[in-house]
């Protein structure tokens, strides 16, 4: 994925910007920067792992982002159980103040969280 952002998005090209390529769980254990943006794209196969989807972990992430800071997640989208994706969706409401799904792929969601 950072090969792909790199070549149609050119993402080296930004000042202060700071890619992290980092294993989630233990990644948020040990930061403390906070950032403009944060894009959790986190999948096993198919599906998100379980601990991104908690919210003891969109807590977390939610405190690196800086006033005003965004994040994209990129949720697995189940057509036999949409009903796991509003939960979802409810569970990140309780932690963001904003919850909109910007884009629908097949097996996916993306949603702006702020």
């Amino acid at each position: 994925m950072i090969k792909v952002a790199e070549k149609y998005f050119g993402l080296r090209k930004f000042k202060n910007f700071k890619l992290v390529n980092a294993d989630a769980y233990k990644w948020v254990s040990k930061n403390i920067l906070k950032f403009d943006l944060i894009i959790t794209d986190l999948f096993i196969n198919d599906l998100n792992p379980d601990f991104s989807r908690t919210k003891e972990f969109l807590t977390i992430v939610r405190k690196f982002l800086k006033h005003n800071g965004l994040m994209l997640f990129n949720s697995h989208y189940l057509n036999e159980d949409s009903g796991e994706f509003e939960k979802f969706k409810f569970k990140c409401r309780k932690i963001f103040t904003e919850v909109t799904e910007i884009h629908r792929f097949p097996k996916n969601r993306i949603l702006l969280l702020a």
